[in-house]
């Protein structure tokens, strides 16, 4: 069974509250054009849970990635969510053909919720451009797609209304492309848009979701004859090496070809030729596309809308609920009646919020669905534990955080009682028996080992992460850790709602390489190039150089004789690790290419 303490009631709405507060924005100021001033002291007071498009709008402009949070939603939203994908589906696959009824359909049907209509009309307008339809076109569906929810006018007069990166983005394409603004006016809007969110306190993934595209934007309407002026040169070559920099932090490829290119013609006007380092980065990601035979177009992939999946929150109850053996009698017992949970189940009720909490409770599942590794208020927090490797003292800071989080709450326990096993075991402070001792008594703050580890089972991103450490801390040897694993990858590939991105992406390669470990190389080789065909459709570049080495290991492993392509790759996996910051790896790749270039 689940454990039975319960998360305090903290977190949604108090991180919500607080980042307002600090961001010095009012409740009308942050609802204008999305919903009332009500609405949002209903979410602060935790009286209403907003749907999932509404909760990213209202994230995005409080400078808070989506992805900190599961979308577990209620059945209306999840039937929104996926025909949304479906659309988005269209698009990737150039599905156009009949792209203008079904488009039309969905218009009709969504006419009022002016947060899918902006999305709507975004895809529409990406379609003309496919198309070659007229600029007055593609600018007129632009302007339709920011008006939903943006007063244009207003907005361009003062600047001073925080915007979601979905309303940035479609209103940077309405500029870019709009036929009502001169290219002085285009310029003076994009400069002052790009001062604003450079100078934003906000998550990497959200910048680079905005300011490379702002900043590709303003180098294309700039006249080619205005570029050649020095100063101008310069101010344009200092925001892209910003853009590939946050690229780079974020594991990102959005406008990437298109911003290297764009440096290599600033770098020349400069006379500064050195671009050598820009040309091989081209180069090594225009390989790696073609290697996985991946089509490179930022227009058929809408990376705004695509970066998270969305969870129907009567599945969730119910594959948590059999993941640990309860009946529906055991888990509605106080809360609600079994009918109810039937309903839920069956996704043919909206799940009240009192309600929906002590069932989560009761599952042992945040009730604040954040993916933080810790539950908190305060977002600094989750900072830190992201950089907690660049720390002296690992375990002093680790017992720094311990006294700053609610240790009452399961998650926070887990999280920090896993982190204290990793570092103080890197640090070889503890054993490795006793690294695992403490790895599962992380496991079980949360749920019993038996039903972590069975197969088909519903778990949270951190028992997921226990479970991984637990596997690679028993690596090449047989453990039950290996073949959840191993199982839970066959459940994704026909269940991808099953677990978030950066999960499936530690699975898939953490089983590629133990395949090639136990020289079974052809399965390995399959993962690798499984996972690396998904992450380059994802405009993730996190695990590319990871894929190439891997199958280049594995062939000279088998004893074959590596070829110029090989070694090409191999270099082009060196560059793309050293553009990620990704120094571990790097060192590693660098020490095999020298092995395998004498």
């Amino acid at each position: 069974m689940a454990k039975k303490d319960e998360a305090d009631d903290l977190n949604f709405c108090k991180a919500f509250i607080a980042q307002r507060k600090k961001l010095g924005i009012s409740r009308s100021k942050l609802a204008e054009g999305i919903c009332t001033e009500s609405t949002i002291a209903k979410i602060e007071s935790g009286d209403r849970l907003p749907e999932w498009y509404l909760r990213s709008i209202l994230l995005s402009r409080l400078g808070l990635p989506c992805e900190m949070y599961e979308e577990y939603v209620q059945p209306e939203a999840y039937n929104i969510w996926k025909k949304q994908k479906i659309l988005i589906s269209k698009i990737e696959n150039n599905d156009i053909k009949d792209f203008d009824i079904y488009i039309s359909e969905l218009k009709d049907e969504f006419e009022s919720n002016k947060i899918i209509m902006q999305c709507l009309y975004d895809i529409e307008a990406r379609v003309y451009i496919l198309k070659k339809k007229d600029n007055e076109l593609i600018s007129r569906t632009y302007k339709h797609a920011a008006s939903c929810l943006i007063d244009i006018e207003k907005y361009l007069n003062n600047y001073d209304i925080p915007l979601s990166i979905q309303e940035q983005y479609v209103l940077i394409s309405y500029i870019r492309y709009s036929t009502d603004l001169s290219v002085e006016k285009k310029k003076i809007v994009l400069k002052r848009i790009y001062e604003i969110e450079n100078s934003k306190e906000i998550d990497i993934i959200n910048k680079a979701k905005i300011i490379p595209y702002l900043t590709f934007s303003l180098y294309m309407i700039i006249p080619e004859d205005e570029r050649k002026d020095l100063n101008k040169a310069r101010q344009l070559k200092d925001m892209l090496i910003k853009s590939l920099e946050l690229l780079g932090r974020a594991g990102r490829a959005y406008y990437i070809l298109e911003l290297l290119d764009c440096m290599c013609e600033v770098k020349k006007i400069l006379n500064n030729s050195d671009i050598s380092k820009f040309v091989e980065l081209r180069n090594a990601l225009e390989d790696s596309y073609e290697l996985y035979e991946i089509e490179y177009n930022m227009l058929i992939h809408p990376y705004i809308y695509n970066e998270s999946y969305v969870y129907s929150i009567g599945d969730v109850i119910k594959r948590r609920r059999q993941t640990l053996n309860m009946t529906k009698k055991e888990l509605a017992a106080d809360i609600c009646d079994e009918k109810t949970i039937t309903r839920i189940e069956n996704s043919r009720t909206n799940i009240q919020r009192p309600i929906m909490r002590e069932l989560f409770k009761r599952l042992g599942m945040s009730t604040e669905f954040m993916r933080g590794d810790v539950v908190a208020t305060d977002a600094i927090y989750n900072e830190k534990i992201a950089r907690i490797e660049e720390t002296i003292d690992q375990i002093k800071e680790i017992n720094y955080l311990n006294s700053k989080v609610d240790s009452s709450n399961p998650i926070n326990r887990q999280t920090m009682l896993r982190l204290y096993a990793i570092f103080s075991y890197k640090n070889e402070k503890i054993s490795k028996d006793r690294y695992v001792d403490l790895l599962e008594k992380a496991l079980e703050q949360t749920i019993e080992k038996e039903y972590a580890i069975k197969e088909n089972n519903f778990l949270s991103r951190y028992e997921m992460i226990c479970i991984y450490n637990l596997a690679c801390a028993l690596k090449n040897q047989d453990n039950v850790y290996y073949e959840y694993l191993q199982n839970f990858y066959c459940m994704m590939q026909y269940d991808e709602a099953c677990t978030e991105l950066s999960i499936y992406a530690l699975v898939v390669f953490f089983i590629a390489s133990l395949y090639g470990d136990n020289a079974e190389y052809e399965e390995s080789n399959n993962l690798a190039d499984r996972l690396a065909t998904y992450d380059l459709r994802k405009n993730r570049l996190y695990e590319v150089h990871k894929c190439i080495y891997n199958n280049i290991w594995n062939k000279k492993a088998a004893g074959k004789t590596l070829d110029d392509n090989d070694k090409r790759n191999l270099k082009n996996s060196l560059i793309l690790a050293n553009f990620l910051g990704d120094k571990e790896d790097a060192m590693v790749i660098k020490e095999f290419l020298r092995e395998n270039l004498k």
